[in-house]
């Protein structure tokens, strides 16, 4: 296996400012708001709370500021990362927000 660029899922971690941990549910996120679209590397949802409701946390990795624990990773992992990597090569305009941005915009 190769050093993956992105966290795997199931990845506990502290983001910048936080006191709460979260884990990782999904990578390489296209999220709408309006006529917007913006590209998030990581979705999460509290640890050890879940999925409560339909409160989901978007961040990028800049955001991480400490890994708690790594999530599982093996080959199939490799071929996702791989793919995220070149998804991000190929569309350079990919617009990219911080959280507080995000929260920003509303609901």
């Amino acid at each position: 296996m190769k050093q993956a660029k992105f966290l795997p899922l199931g990845s506990i971690v502290l983001l910048d400012g936080g006191v709460q941990k979260v884990m990782i549910i999904g990578r390489g996120l296209n999220v709408k708001r309006g006529e917007e679209t913006y590209f998030f590397d990581y979705s999460a949802v509290l640890f050890p709370q879940g999925l409560t409701g339909d409160q989901v946390i978007y961040f990028n990795g800049d955001g991480v500021s400490k890994v708690v624990s790594y999530g599982y990773m093996d080959e199939e992992s490799d071929i996702v990362d791989d793919n995220l990597e070149k998804y991000i090569a190929e569309n350079p305009g990919l617009k990219r927000i911080s959280p507080e941005e995000w929260k920003a915009l509303g609901e």
